[in-house]
């Protein structure tokens, strides 16, 4: 599965269901040739939601959820950064 981050939840829920219709993620309509093993499209459709809500709210991510990257180690990013689009 892809890692996606700050994706629409329609967007998400189509990559999702074109990798895994056998775990339950169509809703409306099953193909014959699926074996739904879970049924975890509500459980999906709840939780991608509430992220989306919490990004729209702006309370993910916080302080607790992000990396800081050391000052030093930036310097160095951004000077490699700049070598690559020579």
């Amino acid at each position: 599965m892809e890692i996606l981050s700050s994706v629409s939840c329609r967007f998400l829920q189509h990559r999702l269901k074109e990798r895994y219709p056998f775990i339950g993620v169509f809703e409306a309509f099953t193909p014959k040739f699926v074996k739904n093993y879970a049924e975890v499209a509500k459980i999906w459709t709840e939780g991608l939601t509430s992220y989306a809500n919490d990004l729209r709210a702006k309370m993910f991510p916080e302080p607790k959820h992000i990396y800081l990257m050391i000052p030093d180690e930036l310097v160095k990013l951004k000077e490699w950064a700049a070598q690559q689009r020579r």
